[in-house]
This record gives C-alpha cells, sequence and structure tokens, in this order.
C-alpha cells in the first residue's frame, strides 16, 4: 500500500515531458520571483537554443545598483530545460541585499521605531544621492490603493513589487515588471505601463500544475503559496530608486509604509 501510494504521488508530481513552449517566459520569471535580491531579465524566445535533448535560454542579471546606475549586465546566466521535463536553474552569486529581503516584514503592523532609526541616515543624505529603498507596507493594499494613496507607484521598469510576506524560503514573493513594465510577458503589447502587476502575476502563476512543483522547488518556490498570494492579489511592500532626503522622507511620514530600509547607495557613473 505504501509503495502505491508513493507512486501515486511520483505520477502527479512529476515534472511534465518535454521543454514548455516560452521557456524564458516560464522558468526564466521564476528565477526572478525567487531572487528579489536580482534584477533578472529575459529576451524571449529570440535568445532561446533548442536542440533534440534539450533547450537552454539565457537570462540578464544585474544588480538593482547597476541597473538604478544604468551601467551594463553584469553576467549572463542559462536556465536548461530538458525532454524529461527537469530544469536546472543557475546558483546566484549572495547579495548584499539579501540580508534586507530575509528580515521583510511587509504587513506586519507599524513600525514606529524603525522609521526613526531610518529618519536619522536620510536626513543625512546628499539631495542628488540616489538610493535604493527597500519599502514595507504597515497592511497589504491592493495595486489600485498603493498607486493612489502611497507614492503613484504605477507600473515601469524601476518598480518591484513583494506579493506575500515571507515564505519557506526565506524570501517573500516577487514581481518585477520588466522594461516598459512589460517585458517579464511572453509578448509585448501597446499598453506595457499600464498593465496590472498583479494581473499579470497570476497569469503567470495560474499556468503551472502540481507537476510543476518539483521544478520550482529547486528554486524555493511553492506552488500552493503562489496560488494564494496571486488569488488574493496584495502587495506587501515594494523595491524603488528615490533620490535625496526629500523622497526618502517623503515615503517615511506616510501611514501606509511600516518602515523604509535604505539598502544601497547608487553611485554617479563618470562621463
Amino acid at each position: 500500500m505504501a509503495a502505491l501510494l508513493g507512486a501515486t504521488i511520483w505520477l502527479t508530481t512529476k515534472p511534465q515531458l518535454g521543454v514548455v513552449k516560452n521557456l524564458p517566459y516560464v522558468w526564466g520569471n521564476a528565477l526572478q520571483v525567487a531572487n528579489p535580491e536580482y534584477r533578472i531579465y529575459h529576451r524571449g524566445n529570440d535568445y532561446t537554443t533548442r536542440g533534440l535533448l534539450e533547450a537552454v535560454t539565457a537570462l540578464e542579471i544585474d544588480t538593482h545598483v547597476n541597473a538604478a546606475a544604468s551601467e551594463k549586465p553584469s553576467a549572463v546566466v542559462e536556465v536548461t530545460q530538458s525532454i524529461l521535463g527537469d530544469v536546472t536553474f543557475p546558483a546566484l552569486p549572495a547579495s548584499p541585499l539579501h540580508p534586507y529581503i530575509a528580515d521583510f516584514n511587509g504587513g506586519a503592523g507599524d513600525d514606529a521605531a524603525g522609521k526613526r532609526a531610518v529618519e536619522e541616515r536620510a536626513r543625512s543624505l546628499p539631495a542628488h544621492q540616489q538610493v535604493i529603498v527597500l519599502a514595507e507596507l504597515a497592511k497589504p493594499l491592493s495595486e489600485e490603493e498603493l498607486s493612489r494613496s502611497v507614492v503613484a507607484y504605477s507600473n515601469s521598469e524601476m518598480k518591484r513589487f513583494f506579493l506575500s510576506g515571507i515564505q519557506g524560503s526565506g524570501k517573500p514573493l516577487y514581481w518585477w515588471p520588466g522594461w516598459n513594465g512589460c517585458s517579464a510577458l511572453s509578448k509585448w503589447d501597446n499598453n506595457c505601463g499600464a498593465r496590472s502587476v498583479v494581473a499579470d502575476f497570476r497569469k503567470w502563476v495560474h499556468q503551472f500544475t502540481e507537476n510543476d512543483s518539483i521544478n520550482l522547488a529547486k528554486v524555493g518556490l511553492d506552488l500552493h503559496a503562489m496560488k494564494r498570494a496571486a488569488a488574493v492579489g496584495r502587495v506587501y511592500g515594494f523595491m524603488d530608486t528615490r533620490t535625496g532626503s526629500r523622497e526618502v522622507l517623503e515615503l517615511l511620514v506616510r501611514p501606509e509604509i511600516r518602515t523604509v530600509k535604505i539598502v544601497a547607495l547608487v553611485p554617479e557613473l563618470n562621463n
């Protein structure tokens, strides 16, 4: 009986045979959702090579600091799927942002002490100093509430969203809309910048079945947790690029903001 049960579980959760039609959209985005520390960009099937036994897609991986400074991508990594359905993801290097991500408490209520601690550092920032900030919301908000009441947080390439609290992986679920708010998708349209982040995340999540659980788990993603987050459709926090003390302090005074973490300074490039 135990052997039969084990065989049944394996048959219902094993990876699907073959390579998915749009490898970068399916598994390239999975790598990004699982790794908020980086900006991971796919260029669709143009950067995918298909062979007899596997397909390989190239992804550009960059730090948020380099992206804000408009420097070139720091590396190219590959995701591979075999004809047996098994996906191989690259091992990404440790990031200085990891402690901030692992300590994410979006949706956990007010944090007045945390705000006061950040205010002192924020006031010391030069007027033109760009910084990467991680903002935690006091309570989860809909996308519309976030845009209307917090910072007019519209969908564009420098907007980065946390769509859950901390998961079993030690990180929240994450969605980056991509360049012009559309390149995380399988194809572009004429309304990329105005697209709904939650709707696009839901569409991506809903393509998966139990047969994909094994491959998702390889990057620390839990299918059931993803589906819960997609169904709820709330934002727990975001990353943004802000300039100087005034813009950071503007975030801190918002009651919707739990606290703001200044996670990196963006260097000025030499012309």
